[in-house]
Order: structure tokens, then sequence, then C-alpha cells
């Protein structure tokens, strides 16, 4: 097991900065939660007495459940044309690729020039996919100017640096997950024991970058290829070690530590070799070498100076990649697979809260009162404030043909068994347009 100054610790409890839209429960336990709550009857309207509700029988929890898969099916349905289209497009700009293009006669080739077209529209057009599965699976964006904010703050595990937005062609960074972690750091002024601290953290952060032509990184990336990585449990302040090219920024304490010995070296050296050099300049008569031996030495102080300063930038990019490595989740291709399958999870969420809410509501229902039911619902669950997004999950319903409307603008929904009927209808009309 790692060391707890390596690690970030998740407790259940963990706080949160602020409701997100994203439901952390898996689909699987809602549902059963769901179901379980329409058998105690915990979703009735609270003005309304259970003395004169129903409990349902085993047929309607199957019927509601048979429901509950139908949305399954259908979200699956929804979003495999979305894979598809990716695969095809992002086959020609995949770092990983372990395939060849067809050599195709020189009459039918493309020039450069067209190559290089070509691979800026597949790279838009994933990026417009991409914006729509990100939506979908509950991350928010980080503007550039809140990754430049983030290059002047750094965490207690994080390293200073400067980062060039030049060396990108396009760039877009998305968050999820805003919660409050632990993680322990030995201090020289706590004697070296170790200290734990909250850390605001994301618990997932998505980056998507393309380099511009002959740049050079670290990392020797293909600049004609489109990255695709995904991390865990990034502190909220070193989201920019994240990004390649970035520069290690010293401070003037490091300036300091790695210069500092090295001059008073010189100085003293310099005070040996004056002599020196005028004990030779005397007895040999030869004040060329004395001088070649005092440049000599100068140099080589200069040189340990320089070394120095190397190896305390190797050391911090050492500590960003001991911190990256256990952080790091999945990259390019396996990034739009996890995608893909959280926003398909995260839509049937929201789908079945809503069916829920509005198959046991029995008064009016807003998209506000939705909203509010849901939220009240996860809170009840899990003990996880959320920000539900009942718009979304409303026009979601609707396309499946089960949202009814009152002439005052109230929502309601189809009893199962019609519910069950019209789904059949779009899955058939989606596998067979």
């Amino acid at each position: 097991m790692l060391p707890l100054d390596n690690r970030v610790l998740l407790v259940p409890e963990a706080k949160r900065w602020q409701p997100e839209p994203f439901v952390p429960i898996e689909p699987g336990e809602l549902v059963a939660a769901l179901l379980r709550r329409d058998a105690q009857g915990d979703d009735a309207d609270r003005a309304t007495s259970l003395t004169f509700r129903e409990a349902p029988t085993d047929a309607d929890t199957k019927s509601v459940e048979a429901v509950y898969q139908s949305f399954r099916e259908l979200l699956h349905i929804r979003y495999r044309p979305y894979f598809t289209e990716f695969a095809e497009r992002y086959a020609r700009i995949d770092p990983d690729r372990d395939t060849c293009g067809v050599i195709k006669p020189a009459a039918l080739s493309k020039s450069e020039g067209e190559v290089e077209e070509d691979s800026q529209q597949a790279i838009q057009q994933i990026g417009l996919v991409a914006r729509e599965v990100l939506h979908d699976a509950a991350y928010s964006p980080i503007l550039r100017q809140e990754l430049e904010d983030s290059a002047n703050v750094y965490s207690h595990w994080g390293i200073p640096l400067r980062i060039n937005f030049d060396l990108f062609d396009a760039i877009v960074v998305y968050v999820r997950g805003d919660v409050i972690g632990r993680r322990a750091k030995r201090r020289w002024q706590t004697f070296y024991r170790e200290v734990v601290y909250e850390v605001p953290l994301y618990q997932r952060v998505v980056v998507m970058f393309k380099l511009k032509p002959d740049t050079k990184t670290d990392y020797d990336l293909d600049n004609d290829m489109l990255h695709l990585l995904l991390f865990k449990n990034i502190p909220r302040d070193d989201v920019d070690m994240l990004l390649p090219g970035t520069q290690v920024r010293f401070s003037w304490l490091d300036h300091l530590t790695n210069f500092m010995p090295s001059l008073g070296g010189i100085g003293l050296t310099l005070f040996k070799l004056i002599k020196m050099v005028l004990f030779l300049a005397v007895f040999t008569l030869n004040i060329f070498v004395a001088i070649a031996l005092l440049f000599y030495a100068l140099i080589n102080y200069a040189l340990r100076s320089l070394f120095n300063h190397w190896n305390a930038r190797n050391r911090y990019l050492l500590n960003l990649t001991r911190n990256l490595y256990q952080q790091k989740l999945d990259s390019n291709v396996g990034v739009a697979c996890r995608l893909l399958e959280e926003a398909e999870g995260q839509r049937f969420r929201e789908a079945a809260l809503a069916y829920h809410v509005l198959r046991n509501a029995t008064g009016p229902m807003t998209p506000e009162t939705l909203s509010e039911r849901a939220e009240r619902i996860v809170r009840e669950l899990i003990g996880v404030d959320i920000e539900f997004r009942a718009a979304d999950a409303i026009r979601l319903l609707d396309e499946w043909g089960l949202i009814l409307r009152d002439p005052p603008g109230y929502l309601q929904t189809y009893a199962s068994d019609e519910a069950l009927t019209r789904l059949a209808a779009q899955a058939e009309a989606a596998l067979h347009p």
C-alpha cells in the first residue's frame, strides 16, 4: 500500500464544494432503491395520507422495473452511433494506433496539405461530439483563464509551473466531482510527522489537446494526433500539472538553494587560487598557466551550480511523475469508451429519477418541483446534495413520448404498462428507421 503522503483518501461522507449535476449512484443500486421506495410509499405527496394509497403488487413492480430496463436499452441505442462515429474519425489521429493506412495510387493520394486539413476537420468534429458527451456525463469545462490562474498557485503536493499555451493548436479541460479529500504530508515544522490536510479535489479530470506542428515536449508526443487523458482525484490547485509542455517555475528560495552554496565556494576558492596564482607566477614565471588554472576552477564551479539547478528541476519532475502515476485512469481510445459509458449512465439516472417522481406525484408538478423532489431523493439515499438537471431529463422523456402536459403546463407521465408500449415503439423506430 502506498504511504499516505502519496495517495488521496476519500471518505464516504466527503464534503463537496457545491452541488453539481452528477448523480453518484450506480444505476442498478438506484433502480433497486427506487423500487423499494415505491413499495414503502416514501415518495407519495406528504400531504396525502398513505392509508388511501394502494400498495404496488408484484406485477406493478416488475412492470416498472421493465420500464427502467427499456430506458437502458434506448440509451444504449442512442449512444452506439456516437461510439461508431468517434471510432471512425479518431482512427486517423489516434496516438496509440497499431494499424497502417492503405497505400493508394499516386493519382488518388492526397497532398500533405489535404491530409492536414482532413485531420483538422476530424479533430473539430470529434470535439463537437466530445462536448455533447461530456455534458451528458455531467462534466464542466475549465476556462483558459482558470488554467492560467491555477499556474500561480499549487498545493503542498504540487509544483510551481509555467504554462505555454502557444504550444497547442487546441486544448480543453473538463472536470467533475467537486469534493474535499484528505491527504498527509511530512513537514519539517512538525518534525516530519504526518499531518493530514483537507484538499479540494476534482474526482475526474479530462484533458484533450493537439500540439502545434514542430512542437517538442518532454514526453515526445506526436504533434499530428489528438491526445485524450483521464485522471482521478486531482487537487484543484494542481490541474496545470496535467498539461504537457509546462516548465518548472523556480522561486527565489529555490535559486538561493541551488546557487548560493556554489557562490560561497567560488568566493573561498578564488581567495585560495589568487594566492596560488601569485605563488606560481613568482616561482615558475609562467602567469598564463596560473590564469588557466584559475579559469578552470571558475568554470568547474559554474557547471556544478548548473548541475544543482538541473537536479532540482529533475526532483520536481520526479515528484510530478510519482503523483500522476497513481492518478492517471486512461488515455486516448480508453478515455472515449469510459466517457460514453459515463454519459449513458448519467442520462439513465436522470431519466429514472424523473420518471419515478412524475409517476408518484399526486399533485401539480412543474420542472422546479421535479428538480426539488429528485434532489431530495438523492439526499435521502446517499446524503449528497446535487443540482438535478430537470430540463434535460424532461426533454429525454419527452423524446420517448412519456410526458403529458396539462393545460397550465403541469407535467405528468404514463403508467408503467402504457410507458412500456411507447418505449417499445421507440426502440423499434430506432432500430429500424
